[in-house]
């Protein structure tokens, strides 16, 4: 046994010795065999098979949280609960979508932090159209808070039983189909600072017919996230170290010198960032407000004793938006459709201020040629012409009908057709750059009597464009180079047609009991387009460059799985079985056939213990976004240049072939090194991710073994300690631009990579330094190995005494032992366990994760204290020890965020009354300025993996009737 899983022999005792200190977390039910109990039955059908059985009985570990857990942290949207499990990694979320350009205020599960599009979502057990276009990542957002039964959550591949994209696992929604009555809830939260406002409301109506034979249940929520500006908490009210040199006032170049305005309007000589600098953090979001309008109706009815029919639909509409800063530009934005750029302000324009004339026409007569001037440049900010912030809409539609029954006495089948749709609309203002060329480009006798130079542009309605100061632009001319406001478009549409049928029972007996086998088969349909307005395509809007994506692919699947119980109720073999699954999948547009499968089995030498293992080979086929992406414009950031720091003498292995750049030639010859400007060039740099049609499926081999404590001798004890591991071969991903840039500059130029990178040219009329990082393209290819192990431990105990009193005792930890990443065979092996998130890394590494709960209840009253613990994180992944990405920037200790819910029932349960404190102690995140690798914008912290809200207190009130 390796000596990192020693402290793990010590957690059989971690329930009492924690409850014993009141250090708790959220109540997670351990097994499902008591969610079974509830409703009358002896076995359900648990994710990881689809033999129905007890959870404790199966081969593949589950963890289950039930509705009393879900209840007792009072989140409006089941993603908060689950991205506190240990085993979720960091996902697109509220806190991570400000700067999307779609997506904004999405909702993924990341099992293992594999990657949203490597955990295969399910309702009821059947597939989920995914939620952003191009991709398999199913926005949980979707899913009904409160009708949710409960979720059951497999942590290992499982594509020989669900297929493609279950290669981190399966997370399965059981909705509540036999409702009778009417529930319903109301909730509102604030934080103490007054801000970031959530309210829910949700109703839920069910009623059975036919003396019990069918029933229809149709539950309705709505509920509203405000949102939290940045500015609004001191840890990121301020860009952090630099403000941004586009100002609204704009700054303006003659030679060497530069110009800005006060906030008086007065023009002055000199530039100080600190001062002058415009704060982007005012303007942008920690999480973007949402909110979410459901719908959702159940039905079953039955004929006979051997025929059901069964149908589900589901409506949600999601709103979301951005707010970003204004956008920043400078004369190179002003471009042509023939690409032709204006290279800066022509010294006729009527509009530049005398002092600036003056200084150029003193530099062009000083007798050296190398101070010459021929125009003016400049960098400025949108404010007051246009807001690029953007308004998003989702509208989620799904319908299921099928049948299902039995035959033959003990055999289970179900056929269905399931449909579902994403459709997302998403806009934003922006400008034209053709028509900002020619509104720059002016001429005339004073800024009065100034128009456009060109006459076409005169004769299409052009009005010229004051730069000088803050708020100078004319409506006329604002009108113009928008185009009366014309929005940039976005529109998603996604698709889903799934046929499938299934069948299950026994075919023989052994000693230890029936074997039983389960086949099924389906035909799936996916479908994808992603469609931009016209100027976006042609990049003829001062945003992203995008082109459209659409593609879909169609799949034929079969599997087999059978369980086979050896023996049973004998010495030393309470149970003892295997179990196994194939599955083939003919992906007959795209990569062709593929296989997956399983082979498990678990002994249970007495009641009280039970060992088990499975063995997998997992798939996932590329997905439409990976295949069919057009061109998307992006703007990188955290990139670190090997070339940067060099000089004329220095020795390092990167050096001498960085002398050969001219741009840092030139640089090293006029400053004696090479610099980068933070608030210029950093600032900057872009790049295209495209698709890849030549790719193929991944494939994983991933393994789980571990022991299952029942211990007679405590009752309502159940421990589970289970290990896993996962190896991910061909994974598919974007190169990372990091690996590029590194890759290029140690094979001196050479490598075939270095076709993907653009630095900026000798003369560029871009306001950026020579030889620096300009645009980096990247798209993806099955070339990255990722693996990840470690152990996973389940505990829960309940005790009652009196009539009505209880003590339940939860707990969920995870031990990351491995979370490597190898971008390309032959490079080195990344280790991104206790690293944080960043560009082309696997998520925020935690080594140690763990959520403990403690509910105490007697009577009408219920108490719950919940904690959630993650471990230290300390950044080693910087190239050099003075990197901007070096420890001191990432090194962040351990933290612990603990909640408190208290719940008060009165008339017989028919009205229960409840309030909460979400981080109990306040506890601030961590600071982590922009040079941070996990650093998300705007929030100058990894607020996807720490709470940057800070205390949250909620009421709420539950009647039933």
């Amino acid at each position: 046994m390796k000596k990192a899983y020693l402290p793990l022999l010590k957690l059989t005792a971690a329930p009492f010795v924690l409850s014993a200190a009141m250090i708790s977390i959220p109540a997670y039910a351990q097994d499902a065999t008591a969610a079974a109990d509830e409703a009358g039955e002896d076995t359900i059908v648990v994710t990881g098979s689809r033999i129905a059985r007890p959870e404790l009985e199966g081969s593949s570990p589950v963890q289950v949280l039930n509705e009393a857990s879900i209840v007792q942290q009072g989140s409006q949207n089941i993603a908060d609960i689950l991205n506190e499990m240990p085993s979720v990694g960091t996902g697109m979320g509220r806190t991570n979508t400000n700067f999307a350009t779609s997506g904004n205020g999405v909702a993924q599960v990341n099992l293992r932090n594999l990657g949203a599009n490597r955990t295969l979502v399910l309702v009821n057990g059947r597939r989920v159209v995914a939620g952003i276009g191009g991709t398999s990542a199913v926005d949980i957002n979707n899913i009904p808070t409160d009708l949710l039964e409960r979720v059951e959550v497999l942590t290992g591949g499982s594509s020989a039983v669900y297929g493609s994209e279950a290669m981190a696992g399966v997370v399965n929604f059981i909705l509540k189909d036999d409702f009778d009555g009417i529930r319903g809830r109301v909730q509102a939260g604030i934080t103490d600072e007054g801000d970031n406002g959530r309210q829910l409301l949700g109703l839920t109506i069910g009623k059975n017919f036919a003396d019990g034979r069918g029933n229809i249940t149709i539950a309705g929520q709505y509920d509203r996230d405000t949102g939290l500006r940045s500015n609004k908490r001191k840890i990121s009210a301020e860009d952090v170290p630099f403000r941004s040199g586009y100002a609204p006032q704009g700054q303006f170049f003659v030679g060497d010198d530069n110009y800005t305005y006060d906030p008086a309007g007065n023009l002055k000589e000199g530039f100080d960032t600190a001062v002058d600098g415009y704060n982007r953090n005012g303007d942008r979001y920690i999480a973007v407000p949402l909110e979410r309008y459901l719908v959702n109706g159940l039905a079953h009815f039955d004929f006979s004793d051997s025929l059901t029919f069964f149908a589900e639909g589901t409506y949600a509409k999601v709103k979301s938006r951005s707010r970003l800063e204004p956008y920043a530009f400078d004369n190179s934005d002003a471009q042509l459709p023939d690409g032709t750029i204006l290279p800066g302000l022509a010294f006729d324009n009527p509009f530049i201020p005398q002092t600036l004339l003056d200084r150029a026409a003193a530099l062009n007569s000083d007798g050296d040629p190398d101070n010459d001037v021929s125009e003016i440049g400049f960098t400025k900010r949108s404010n007051g012409v246009f807001d690029r912030s953007n308004r998003a809409e989702r509208e989620f539609y799904r319908a299921v009908a099928g049948f299902r029954g039995t035959i033959l006495t003990d055999w289970n089948w179900d056929a269905y057709y399931n449909r579902s749709q994403t459709i997302e609309n998403t806009a934003s203002e922006t400008a034209l750059r053709d028509r900002l060329y020619y509104a720059l480009d002016a001429v005339g006798a004073d800024p009065a009597t100034a128009v456009c130079r060109d006459a076409a542009a005169r004769a299409a309605g052009c009005r010229p464009l004051n730069i000088f100061g803050a708020n100078a632009a004319s409506p006329e001319s604002i009108a113009y180079i928008t185009n009366d406001g014309q929005l940039s478009t976005y529109r998603a549409k996604i698709n889903q047609d799934v046929f499938a049928a299934n069948i299950s029972g026994p075919i023989f007996r052994l000693p230890g009991g029936d074997v039983k086998v389960a086949a099924g088969v389906e035909h799936r349909t996916e479908r994808s387009s992603e469609v931009y307005d016209a100027a976006t395509q042609s990049g003829n809007t001062l945003s992203n460059a995008l082109t459209n994506t659409k593609g879909k692919y169609r799949v034929f699947e079969a599997y087999g799985e059978t369980v086979v119980p050896i023996l049973s109720d004998v010495p030393f073999a309470e149970y003892l079985g295997i179990e196994a699954a194939v599955r083939y999948g003919d992906y007959y547009d795209t990569v062709g056939s593929v296989w997956s499968y399983k082979i498990g089995g678990d002994w249970a030498p007495t009641p009280d213990v039970r060992f088990r293992a499975v063995y997998s080979r997992a798939t996932r086929a590329p997905n439409i976004g990976e295949l069919y992406q057009g061109a998307s414009q992006t703007f990188p950031s955290g990139l670190t240049d090997p070339c940067e720091g060099v000089t004329a003498t220095s020795t390092r292995s990167q050096d001498a072939y960085c002398r050969t750049i001219p741009g840092i030639a030139q640089q090293i010859a006029a400053n004696g090194t090479f610099e980068y400007d933070d608030n210029l060039d950093r600032q900057s740099i872009e790049g295209e991710d495209s698709g890849n049609l030549n790719l193929k499926e991944e494939t994983a081999k991933t393994w789980t073994a571990g022991v299952v404590l029942t211990p007679r001798f405590v009752p309502n004890l159940s421990i589970t300690v289970d290990y896993f591991n996962i190896k991910v071969k061909d994974a598919i991903q974007l190169i990372p631009r990091q690996t590029t840039i590194d890759e290029c500059v140690a094979s001196a130029g050479t490598s075939p990579l270095c076709n993907l990178i653009v630095r900026e040219q000798v003369g560029t009329p871009r306001p950026r330094t020579p030889g620096t990082l300009y645009q980096i393209d990247a798209f993806p290819i099955n070339s990255a190995n990722i693996e990840t192990a470690g152990i996973d431990v389940q505990a829960r105990y309940k005790t009652s005494w009196g009539e009505d009193s209880s003590l339940d005792i939860a707990l969920l930890y995870t031990y990351l032992d491995k979370l490597t990443l190898q971008s390309i065979a032959g490079q080195a092996v990344q280790n991104n366990r206790g690293q944080l998130d960043g560009d082309g890394r696997l998520g925020a590494g935690f080594k140690h994760r763990a959520n403990l709960s403690v509910t105490y209840q007697t009577g009408p009253f219920s108490l719950n204290w919940r904690t959630n613990y993650q471990s230290k994180m300390k950044d080693t992944l910087g190239p050099d020890a003075d990197s901007p990405l070096g420890d001191s920037t990432n090194s962040i200790k351990a933290y612990w965020y603990h909640d408190v819910q208290a719940r008060f029932a009165v008339e017989k349960d028919r009205l229960e009354f409840y309030a909460g404190i979400d981080n109990v102690f306040d506890k601030k995140p961590p600071v982590i300025n922009q040079n941070g690798a996990s650093n998300i914008t705007g929030t100058e912290t990894a607020a996807d993996s720490y709470d940057p809200f800070g205390r949250n207190l909620y009421v709420g009130a539950v009647f039933r009737f």
